[in-house]
C-alpha cells in the first residue's frame, strides 16, 4: 500500500486501516500512481457503472487512511444509515436548490485548509455522453488541483493520473478528463459512454453518489 504525501488530509484509524488493507489485498486490488502532495484537491472518480464503485473506492479511502468528502442526496442521511454516510465523509445536499449550491461548495473549499472532494463526473450508474462539469467548475473556482481517479475493475487497479487545475474553458476540460476512462475499466462496461460536448449548467453538478444498497 502506497505512502501518504503528509499534507494530505488524513484519518488515523489504525485498526480499521490496517483491517481493510488485508481485505483490499485478499480481493487483489492494488493502487497505481500517486496523489499529489497538496491538501486540497477535487478527486474525479469513474467509470461510474455499478454500486461496487463506491464499496471499492471507500476501500482505498480507508485502507490508504485519508480523510475524504463525498456528495450524497440530502434523503439517505437519516437514521443510522445517515450517521454511517457522514463518518464516511458523506456530505448531504439538497438537489431540490442547485442554484448556488456549487459556490457554497467553492467557498467551502477555499476555506478549509485540507480537504479532498471526490466527484463521480458522470454522475449516474447508467450510460450517458452528458458527464456533469461540476468537478471541474469546482476545482477551477476554488483554484485547487483536478485528479482524475480510474476504478479499473479488469486490473483490479486504482489509477491515479496527473493532476491540473482547470481553466474556465469546461468542454476542454471535461475532453481532457474523460479521455483518462474507457468502457473496458468498468465494473459494466456497457454502462459507460465517453463524454461528449454539451452544454451544462449549475443543476449539473453530480450529487448522484449513492449508498452501495440504494
Amino acid at each position: 500500500m502506497h505512502e501518504i504525501p503528509p499534507r494530505l488530509p488524513k484519518r488515523h484509524w489504525p485498526l480499521l486501516n490496517w483491517l481493510v488493507r488485508q481485505i483490499f489485498r485478499l480481493l487483489g486490488w492494488r493502487i497505481e500512481g500517486t496523489l499529489p502532495n497538496l491538501p486540497k484537491a477535487v478527486i474525479a472518480i469513474a467509470p461510474h457503472t455499478s454500486n461496487w464503485d463506491f464499496v471499492i473506492g471507500m476501500s482505498a479511502v480507508l485502507a490508504l487512511g485519508l480523510q475524504a468528502s463525498w456528495l450524497g442526496k440530502k434523503g439517505l442521511f437519516r437514521g443510522s444509515l445517515g450517521k454511517l454516510l457522514c463518518f464516511l465523509g458523506g456530505i448531504p445536499v439538497d438537489r431540490r436548490h442547485p442554484e448556488g449550491l456549487l459556490e457554497q461548495i467553492v467557498a467551502a473549499c477555499r476555506q478549509e485548509s485540507q480537504i479532498l472532494l471526490g466527484i463521480t463526473p458522470e454522475g449516474t450508474r447508467q450510460a450517458t455522453t452528458s458527464w456533469k462539469n461540476g468537478c471541474c467548475r469546482i476545482a477551477a473556482g476554488a483554484q485547487i488541483p483536478l485528479v482524475p481517479v480510474a476504478l479499473d475493475f479488469s486490473r483490479k487497479q486504482i489509477r491515479i493520473f496527473p493532476h491540473w487545475i482547470p481553466d474556465q474553458e469546461m468542454d476542454k476540460n471535461m475532453q481532457r478528463l474523460s479521455r483518462h476512462f474507457s468502457a473496458e475499466m468498468a465494473k459494466k462496461p456497457a454502462n459507460f459512454l465517453p463524454h461528449s460536448h454539451g452544454p451544462q449548467s449549475a443543476k449539473d453538478l453530480p450529487m448522484e453518489t449513492r449508498h452501495p444498497g440504494s
